[in-house]
């Protein structure tokens, strides 16, 4: 009994001491597996920034080499300047270049002035073909009077009865034949045969005529200025009705569609 009294406090001793021992075991081993973790995670990340460093310092001379090896082409290939010339054959391309360039802006200009120039003929041509086609009833009237005056004229020359009645009566026969305006005249320029001359040198001729017919209707002219405007007046005539005449026929041909609807017109009616 005496034995088993001091095994019994001995191991109830055992038992408590032993929760205590080993609570402090598992202290120092969780504080040493903190550290150890700490001190990976920090040797985990000087690792990482040195392989980083590294490279970094591995791409920029392998960037130097490539750069020192093969450096940057240009995108257009300039010839090179010859041995023994003193030429600079990049700017000979340049001023080639520029040279192409300004021919090529001179010739667009040059293009479009002759493409605007060809549309103003064309309206031009249209404007003076309108203008015809307004004044060829004009036109055939000038010249049936002044033929039909021209004619009486050298019968009374002829004759020699140009009394200062007949004179009075041709000139405002002259003077009635409707004239065409300047404006109009100027409109026909771009006609063939030359229309727009032709009826201003006509009407030149009317005015010629008209004034040595006045002359000769003056009971008080002498014998040779009587002579003169006679001759005068006679080729005024001749030549009025001729270049009337003749611009009729060329107002006539630019003017074909209005007498082909007139004689459709006709041929309708018949």
């Amino acid at each position: 009994m005496s034995v088993g009294l001091p095994l019994q406090s001995h191991l109830k001793r055992r038992a408590t001491i032993s929760p205590q021992k080993t609570s402090g075991k598992n202290v120092v081993n969780q504080y040493a597996v903190r550290q150890f973790i700490k001190c990976a995670l920090i040797g985990g990340i000087g690792a990482t920034l040195l392989s980083v460093a590294a490279h970094a310092e591995q791409c920029d001379e392998r960037s130097a080499k490539m750069v020192s090896i093969a450096p940057p082409q240009p995108a257009l290939h300039l010839p090179e300047t010859p041995a023994g010339m003193d030429v600079d054959a990049t700017g000979v391309v340049v001023n080639g270049a520029v040279a192409i360039g300004t021919f090529a802006a001179a010739a667009a200009a040059v293009w479009a002035a002759l493409s605007e120039r060809r549309k103003r003929k064309r309206e031009d041509l249209v404007v003076g073909r309108l203008t015809a086609a307004g004044i060829a009833s004009r036109l055939d009237i000038a010249a049936d009077v002044m033929s039909s005056i021209s004619a009486a004229f050298n019968d009374a020359m002829e004759i020699g009865v140009l009394t200062l009645e007949n004179a009075n009566n041709m000139r405002a026969g002259v003077e009635s034949i409707p004239r065409c305006t300047f404006d109009e005249i100027k409109s026909m320029v771009p006609l063939r045969g030359d229309c727009a001359a032709l009826i201003a040198a006509a009407q030149d001729r009317l005015h010629v005529a008209a004034g040595t017919l006045h002359v000769l209707s003056d009971p008080g002219i002498s014998p040779g200025q009587k002579v003169i405007c006679q001759g005068r007046c006679r080729d005024a005539l001749r030549q009025s009705s001729l270049l009337f005449t003749r611009a009729k026929s060329i107002c006539d041909t630019e003017t074909s569609a209005v007498h082909a609807a007139l004689n459709s017109a006709d041929s309708t009616r018949v």
